[in-house]
């Protein structure tokens, strides 16, 4: 097995064992199957409409909603929409192996469950409400950092497996 592989298959594994210990968490609310079934259709949606940008280059419009996402739910549910709702169509069309597609969507779990982690700590307990009574500059800085967070950790583990290849 060469290092591009070991190194993805490390990325599916820990974000395996990381979901596993969120689940032991007695702490978890139950999300509403409705807002889950919406929020993955809407990733779907929108990561199947690519945007052209010329010169054999896309980009996916997805990171606004994957925001979202770890606004309104906690780590756990996060990562579960994160990555039902992650769509690709090179998986479609068998241009990427099985290997790269588990790392892609693990990667993109690490990067919503961290901002969400983070924003979790802005959350009131037992209800999913952000920032009841914090002021709008603590807000915009929180929302700030999550973005941060789901900035850093997804282009660390991208430009990891970049480097192994």
């Amino acid at each position: 097995m060469n290092a591009s592989k070991l190194y993805a298959w490390s990325v599916v594994a820990t974000t395996a064992a990381i979901m596993a210990g969120l689940l032991v968490n007695p702490d978890l609310g139950e999300e509403p199957l409705a807002a889950v079934v919406f929020w993955i259709i809407l990733l779907v949606a929108v990561d199947l409409l690519p945007v052209s940008l010329g010169y054999d280059s896309e980009v996916m419009m997805g990171i606004p909603i994957l925001l979202a996402v770890a606004l309104l739910f906690p780590p756990l549910s996060a990562m579960v929409i994160a990555g039902l709702g992650a769509a690709d169509l090179r998986e479609f069309r068998r241009e990427i192996p099985l290997f790269r597609a588990l790392f892609n969507r693990a990667q993109l779990m690490l990067s919503v469950g961290a901002a969400s982690a983070l924003l979790s700590f802005y959350r009131s307990p037992g209800v999913h409400e952000l920032f009841r009574d914090d002021p709008v500059s603590l807000r915009v800085l929180a929302v700030g950092a999550a973005a941060a967070a789901h900035v850093l950790v997804n282009l660390s583990l991208v430009s990891l497996a970049i480097h192994f290849d």
